[in-house]
């Protein structure tokens, strides 16, 4: 059996996340999760809470919960029902007893706290291209830029999803 490195684990492991993300709506098994990584189920839970840090059913609670949080506050004339079905719940009494046990309110009092804090989300802003950003980084001057490379220790920053 060949051995893995830790970076191997971590990158199939992030694997898994991508596509319980890309599948929230479907409620992917954990079989299907694991294939994905392409990891054995056993296998596959256990370093998924090791390097995880929970387990891959409350990982996926987790993100459906906070991925539901957002879409109240920035889709604030999206039914609510409509909302918990697009994330794969059976039903909106299933989905507002989820959030209520993850949050401590309903969906309806969290999307009215929150409807003061709207505002565009980061990826939905209008920003220069790339082209743009080349060609005002070359327009600025560099000629007083010191290049310094160093190796620095592997550290774990962030993850994006």
């Amino acid at each position: 059996m060949p051995m893995h490195s830790d970076a191997e684990y971590k990158h199939r492991i992030c694997r898994a996340i991508d596509f319980i993300n890309a599948n929230l709506s479907t409620s992917p098994t954990v079989a299907e999760i694991a294939a994905a990584a392409p990891f054995s189920v056993f296998h596959f839970q256990r370093l998924f809470h090791a390097i995880v840090g929970e387990t891959v059913a409350d990982f996926t609670r987790r993100i459906r919960l906070e991925t539901a949080a957002r879409h109240l506050v920035f889709r604030p004339h999206e039914d609510i029902t409509s909302l918990a079905m697009e994330l794969g719940y059976s039903s909106s009494q299933n989905f507002a007893k989820a959030f209520r046990k993850h949050f401590d309110v309903s969906p309806t009092e969290y999307r009215q706290r929150h409807a003061d804090s709207r505002e565009v989300p980061r990826d939905e802003q209008e920003t220069p291209d790339s082209a743009q950003m080349i060609s005002a980084s070359f327009e600025s001057s560099t000629s007083d830029l010191k290049v310094i490379v160093r190796s620095l220790p592997e550290v774990r920053i962030a993850y994006r999803r």
